[in-house]
């Protein structure tokens, strides 16, 4: 059984524990502060100790976190010792310059609108007995229709980025990709989604879209050409206009 360390803000320490026992009624161990600190021992010398005995750090991404030089030291002291790096993102918010640098790449954890449920993968990954339960699950900021929902992307034809697919994620989670020209229409949950668009490390800013059954909704993907460079070194930290998302219908 792997060992997963949560990296956390002090002001996040409630949510920090409903993952924490989230993962461990699932059958995953955890390292996590204060708690699996002994009595006496050093907090510095605790993190090193059970960063090193764990071999997955997952860290909660919220405005206090992005604000934490501790939970950047985590991750970077995980990063240097090549650990595996989760970003569990318990608010609508993207990792700050420092943290994108190491979360540019992984999967991410939607805690902020699947709760528990969204820890799944991450338990499968660990070798847990099974998905996370249905805990401690966030009520949605809108109303939620069950079922199915359709999201029709239309990508114009543009000279940037012309021969690529582009990567399309749902909730941090890429569900497919679109090429040069075409319209493709995606699947997800009915309710309150955030739509980005990702080439290698350069990425949108998530794009709110109400979903609903029975109507898909239409939004234009824009390309500008690769002049713009500052919008694609932006881009490389989710802070991009590079690529445009306009809501058709």
């Amino acid at each position: 059984m792997r060992q997963v360390f949560v990296s956390h803000s002090t002001e996040d320490a409630v949510i920090a524990r409903q993952v924490a026992d989230a993962l461990r009624v699932a059958g995953v161990a955890v390292w996590i502060a204060p708690e699996s600190i002994r009595p006496g021992e050093a907090y510095n010398e605790a993190i090193v100790a059970g960063l090193k005995a764990s071999d997955t750090l997952a860290v909660l991404v919220s405005k206090a976190s992005n604000a934490s030089k501790h939970v950047a030291r985590e991750v970077g002291l995980a990063d240097s010792q090549g650990k595996r790096i989760i970003p569990i993102r318990i608010e609508a918010v993207e990792p700050s310059d420092g943290l994108s640098y190491y979360l540019s790449m992984p999967q991410w954890v939607e805690w902020h609108t699947r709760g528990a449920a969204a820890l799944a993968p991450l338990i499968g990954m660990l070798g847990g007995a099974g998905p996370a339960p249905e805990l401690s699950r966030p009520q949605p900021t809108s109303p939620v229709q069950a079922g199915p929902a359709v999201i029709r992307v239309h990508r114009p034809s543009r000279g940037a980025y012309a021969a690529r697919m582009i990567a399309i994620l749902v909730d941090g989670q890429k569900i497919g990709e679109i090429a040069n020209g075409a319209t493709a229409d995606f699947t997800v949950q009915a309710g309150r989604r955030e739509i980005m668009a990702r080439v290698d490390y350069v990425k949108s800013k998530p794009f709110p879209v109400d979903a609903s059954t029975g109507r898909a909704r239409v939004l234009e993907l824009d390309v500008p050409e690769m002049a713009n460079v500052g919008g694609q070194v932006a881009g490389l930290l989710g802070q991009s206009s590079f690529f445009n998302w306009k809501l058709i219908e």
